[in-house]
């Protein structure tokens, strides 16, 4: 508990956990592997030792054999003692195994001289055992005894209660007779015998008590009241079953992917409900993807011949999240994290080809909404990578449908929007769903843009969608042509990604 107490000391300290993913915490650790002695406190990083000042310890007598502490307890050595399998025969000064005691063989005499037997060598082991826990404390032993049926063959009950020869076993093979007290006359025959005048001090004997007060039942003290009959409860209104958790892929799994509501696309264990990353793009084959029987056409497009799909989509969020755009050695960087999801995806491809096409990624201007600016130019302090949300829906007695998504789009759109087809199709019932409950997404990327005007830095944010979806229709490899803003409407009609944009 010490060295998980200092680990996360280090890495709250270090601002390592903001986003507490189980990925993440992957990330911070290997990042606090990496701190070096001259960067921190020489303090925080010396492994920290727990004291064991006010520690209680419990474990058996065998482990507790050759250790000693200040002081032990020995709660359970009055339990009553029974014989085991193994004796020692000392007629024939032989070790015995008993393969079955309870049988009278061959005579009854014999049987239960193998027993007497049997029950000394068990005696003795608990002496024996008695012995290393009365030898551990340094200060003070606290020793427990109570009377049950059969314990006065005990160590505990010897030591206690006999006299003489009689507290331990003899080498004749017999067990000394003695004489428990009475429970009444045992306090004060144990004083008797172990605190004598001189040595009150080292020795204390105290009566623990006879156990828990009796408890008088609870009567009803006006019986005359009539009491109803038990009955079940019966249940007069309705629950909302329709509140739940949405996600942009959950709206439309029917339309596009042949799911019904009950059976959708994605891992049930996805907190974003198969909205992060990549998991919302389209398989490999499929919708427009390359096929590979088909002649390729060169692509003129840095990523152009590549493998599309899901995976490689997630790799491509994973690189490009793990990524600090504005690193000295870009292209450096990029090719330790292609390499490191390469080889955690197991995907086969042209390494050199997918860090160059990252590179121009990163280095390519984002157009006029952007001030032509790149990703290039955002530091970490103006970006979020992978912003999860929650959002409450249905508030009051009002649910909104999937159709009245439509109708608010109608009321912003233009005649000449290009996708204002698709909320056409959406009022007219593309989709069915009462939002209701909580939707949940996560955002591959928000940006900050700082801008100066008259003396004053304006603040701007704008969110951004990583897409690796393969345009190409034709079956060979996508060239720039495919991904003229003219066709990029319908791609997005055919995914349902205007409901996320």
């Amino acid at each position: 508990m010490t060295d998980l107490n200092q680990i996360a000391t280090l890495l709250h300290r270090r601002g390592l956990l903001r986003h507490p993913t189980p990925d993440g915490v992957l990330r911070a650790l290997d990042e606090l592997g990496e701190i070096h002695r001259d960067e921190t406190d020489e303090d925080l990083l010396a492994q920290q030792v727990e004291s064991e000042a006010m520690a209680v310890q419990i474990m058996t007598i065998h482990k507790a054999k050759g250790l000693q502490f200040p002081i032990v307890c020995v709660p359970t050595m009055w339990n009553a003692v029974r014989g085991g399998d193994f004796y020692q025969d000392f007629e024939r000064n032989e070790r015995v195994l008993a393969v079955d005691r309870s049988k009278p063989w061959p005579t009854p005499k014999e049987s239960k001289a193998r027993q007497r037997l049997a029950m000394k060598d068990a005696v003795g082991e608990n002496l024996r055992q008695l012995y290393v826990a009365l030898t551990r404390a340094e200060h003070q032993t606290i020793v427990w005894w109570t009377r049950v049926q059969g314990n006065q063959n005990s160590g505990l009950a010897r030591v206690l209660f006999a006299s003489g020869d009689a507290r331990v076993d003899n080498e004749d093979g017999e067990l000394a007779d003695f004489v428990i007290p009475a429970d009444e006359h045992a306090v004060d025959d144990l004083r008797a015998r172990f605190v004598p005048e001189a040595h009150s001090n080292e020795i204390m004997v105290d009566e623990i008590g006879t156990g828990w007060p009796s408890s008088r039942l609870w009567a009803d003290q006006d019986a005359s009241v009539p009491r109803p009959m038990i009955d079940v409860a019966a249940l007069n209104r309705r629950f909302t079953t329709s509140h739940r958790r949405w996600s942009f892929s959950a709206m439309t799994p029917a339309v596009h992917s042949g799911f019904g509501p009950e059976s959708l696309p994605y891992d049930p264990s996805d907190a974003s409900l198969g909205d992060s990353g990549a998991n919302d793009e389209p398989a490999a084959t499929g919708d427009g993807s390359p096929d590979i029987t088909a002649e390729r056409e060169e692509s003129d497009l840095p990523l152009g011949s590549l493998p599309g799909g899901t995976q490689f989509g997630t790799l491509v969020h994973e690189v490009l999240r793990e990524i600090d755009f504005t690193d000295d050695d870009l292209e450096g960087s990029l090719a330790q994290a292609v390499e490191r999801q390469l080889r955690w995806s197991g995907l086969a491809m042209d390494q050199t080809q997918l860090v160059r096409g990252l590179h121009s990624v990163i280095e390519t201007p984002l157009g006029p909404i952007f001030e032509n600016r790149r990703l290039r130019d955002f530091a970490r302090g103006d970006r979020l990578d992978e912003l999860s949300f929650e959002l409450r829906l249905g508030q009051g007695q009002f649910l909104a449908r999937a159709c009245d998504i439509g109708e608010v789009l109608i009321g912003h759109l233009t005649d000449e929007n290009s996708l204002r087809h698709w909320a056409e199709r959406v009022r007219d019932g593309l989709f069915t769903a009462e939002l209701a409950g909580h939707l949940t997404g996560s955002i591959d990327l928000v940006v900050r843009l700082r801008q100066e005007s008259a003396g004053a830095t304006k603040q701007r944010f704008f969110l951004a969608d990583y897409k690796t979806n393969i345009l190409s229709g034709g079956g060979g490899n996508p060239r720039s042509r495919d991904y003229r803003p003219a066709l990029l409407p319908r791609a997005m009609e055919t995914h349902h990604y205007p409901l996320q944009a």
